[in-house]
């Protein structure tokens, strides 16, 4: 799907931060002033944050600091109003499994059990993306123009360079059946995120000898790193049968009435099911899934990866062993949620059943992928190898994260309310369940990293693309190394992080 907004209208709106290590860990790397100060004070730059009313608060078990986050930016943050069943048990269940309660998980510290607020408008429970925070309120500017349905070919080069860089003049797109070629009068900000900036850089002449004489075009600027380092989320489901009589999203589907009247209410502005996203959210760390003595014996299989590793960017990798290795504050290696109905896509539930969906999704991934081209043509998809599982480390995490949702699961506070396990069944081997059901939970990052250009860089830290002189990278394809949360919030702070950098610039 191609909307105006991009993935920041088509998410699931959940707004969250890492912890401050994993921001701090990106100075580390290289990148001087990318770290938790910096991009806290960005953030908040964007946030418009509502505190949850007293109600919300005490079916949430959590009410974050107003102060641990902005109120004066344009982007809604907000708590559901509708609180599901799932979602009023999830933090004393986790609590009962001996994970501590953590009802601010915005001031550095992310692990525990929480409920997370989202990108969503509390006036009228409506999504609050970058097209409504951003984009409307600005569209009267005379210097911007926006184009829907336009494919970006390519950058185009200068004769000259500058300073032994490559200038970029002008950029090629199609509209309508129809080629342009407008001039870059200062810069060019690619935009595209994780997938489709590596391509436009490729297909602009950015990236290895090899990539780019397979697709036919002609080497501009010698930088392999663009298009490796793919990191993701991995997701793994579980699904329960409800026993108890009470409502779910399967109750949409089930009850043509309760839909009609659910709708009435969302329209009307009252409090609705539709109201309703996935505030269910927790991060642990590995040892929580399997006990400090096995949590050793799996890290210790990291470390022979890592040590064995020859990619430019393995210091990234001996930081996600950092991580791993610090007993005092352990960054978490898995989110988990609790979903109030049947979310997985290759099953298809019973009818007039309701049920609860439990997912892990593995944060710190030591498995790397890529995307490249393989035509020189732009609307051609490139190649997306996400290489999961390249590591044996990760196909063990995973496995520990689904078998920690049967734990959920027996926890007092569901076993009243859930009944037989029908995803993926008793009787499963959950290892060959999780390599053959593994899932995305949709954040790649990484592909166009900023990293030193040997260690594997894409962009400095001023954002600009290695051998170039003015052009710049601006998405998720930036981040050299994975955090614990979703990213959007990561992302909105880069950017405005970005504009500030290319204010300063001019």
């Amino acid at each position: 799907m191609i909307v105006l907004g991009g993935s920041s209208a088509l998410n699931f709106m959940v707004w969250n931060r890492p912890s401050r290590s994993e921001y701090d860990a990106w100075e580390k790397l290289g990148n001087e002033g990318w770290n938790w100060d910096s991009m806290i004070s960005y953030m908040k730059k964007a946030e418009d944050y509502h505190p949850p009313s007293a109600e919300q608060a005490a079916s949430l078990h959590t009410q974050p600091p107003p102060s641990a986050l902005g109120k004066d930016g344009p982007l809604k943050v907000s708590f559901v109003k509708y609180v599901s069943k799932v979602t009023n048990l999830w933090v004393p269940a986790l609590v009962s499994l001996g994970v501590k309660k953590n009802g601010d998980t915005f001031s550095g510290t992310n692990a525990g059990a929480s409920c997370e607020p989202s990108g969503i408008n509390p006036v009228n429970s409506t999504r609050s993306y970058s097209t409504t925070a951003y984009l409307i309120p600005n569209a009267f500017r005379k210097n911007l123009a926006v184009l829907t349905g336009a494919l970006v070919a390519k950058i185009n080069w200068a004769a000259d360079k500058q300073a032994g860089k490559v200038i970029a003049s002008r950029v090629t797109f199609s509209s309508s059946g129809k080629t342009y070629t407008i001039k870059a009068k200062k810069e060019v900000i690619v935009s595209s995120g994780s997938v489709n900036t590596p391509q436009i850089l490729e297909l602009s002449g950015i990236s290895s000898s090899s990539i780019l004489a397979k697709a036919g075009i002609k080497q501009i600027v010698n930088l392999p790193s663009v298009g490796e380092n793919l990191q993701d989320h991995s997701a793994i489901s579980a699904v329960w049968e409800r026993t108890d009589s009470g409502v779910t999203f399967d109750t949409l589907h089930n009850n043509a009435t309760f839909a009609a009247e659910q709708a009435a209410l969302y329209a009307n502005n009252s409090v609705s099911i539709l109201d309703q996203v996935d505030p269910a959210i927790s991060y642990v760390p590995l040892s929580t899934l399997v006990g400090d003595s096995t949590a050793r014996e799996i890290i210790a299989e990291a470390v022979k990866y890592v040590n064995e590793s020859k990619a430019p960017y393995k210091k990234t990798l001996q930081q996600q062993l950092a991580f791993l290795q610090d007993d005092s504050a352990p960054v978490t290696q898995m989110e988990l949620i609790g979903v109030d109905g049947f979310f997985v896509s290759f099953q298809t539930p019973a009818p007039n059943k309701t049920y609860t969906t439990f997912i892990a999704l593995q944060q710190h991934l030591l498995s790397r992928g890529s995307i490249h081209i393989n035509s020189s043509d732009p609307s051609h998809y490139p190649i997306i190898d996400a290489n999961y599982f390249s590591a044996p480390f990760d196909a063990t995490v995973a496995t520990a994260g689904l078998a920690y949702l049967r734990k959920i699961a027996a926890s007092p506070e569901y076993v009243e309310i859930l009944g037989a396990e029908v995803v993926p069944g008793t009787g499963a081997d959950l290892l060959n369940y999780t390599r053959s059901h593994l899932d995305t939970e949709y954040h790649p990052i990484g592909t166009a990293s900023m990293l030193p250009r040997n260690e594997g860089g894409v962009v400095d830290s001023s954002l600009k693309v290695y051998g170039t002189a003015n052009v710049r990278v601006v998405d998720a394809s930036i981040i050299p190394l994975h955090v614990s949360a979703h990213i959007q919030a990561t992302i909105y702070a880069i950017a405005e992080k970005a504009a500030h950098i290319i204010l300063a610039d001019s």
